[in-house]
């Protein structure tokens, strides 16, 4: 059978091949290159909720050093995303001289005795941890993995009126 000389034509030449490749290539890159940037986007987005959540905290336990519910008012921050699993923030104060001549101590057990005047400088540090969960196995990139924030504030008492440093 004898085809039409327009297709013999059509066959023979070369023009368009450079168009369907690419539509090819395209249809094969483009879907794990989108996948990917809303991963790292998401990936980013976690991660500035858990800085918000460890500033919030050291922000709330400098005003309120001796409060419990430091854990609480950082949890509050962020709304829950559903790709990320938040634990609970951990928070720690030490306690040392405002001019460096007392030693730091862990939790204020032992409070620095300080010289003239005394301000007792106070560090709230609260760490903020999460598990990241991926959209899809990437190769090479685990399906889950911990990402962690620490927020370091400082705050002074001067007798038994606190202020800031």
């Amino acid at each position: 059978m004898k085809l039409p000389a327009c297709i013999r034509v059509l066959c023979k030449s070369e023009r368009g091949a450079a168009l369907a490749e690419l539509a090819l290539v395209t249809a094969f890159v483009l879907p794990p290159l989108v996948m990917g940037a809303v991963d790292f986007g998401r990936y980013y987005y976690a991660g500035l909720a858990l800085t918000n959540i460890a500033h919030a905290g050291a922000a709330y336990g400098a005003e309120n050093p001796t409060s419990g519910s430091i854990a609480t008012a950082a949890q509050q921050v962020t709304p829950p995303i559903s790709h990320v699993t938040f634990q609970t923030p951990v928070s720690t104060m030490s306690c040392e001289c405002s001019d460096g001549t007392g030693t730091a101590s862990v939790n204020c057990v032992a409070v620095p005795v300080c010289a003239s005047p005394a301000i007792d400088v106070y560090k709230i540090q609260v760490t903020a941890t999460a598990t990241y969960s991926t959209i899809a196995p990437w190769p090479g990139i685990p399906g889950s993995f911990n990402l962690s924030r620490t927020a370091i504030m400082r705050g002074c008492y001067a007798g038994p009126v606190q202020t800031h440093c």
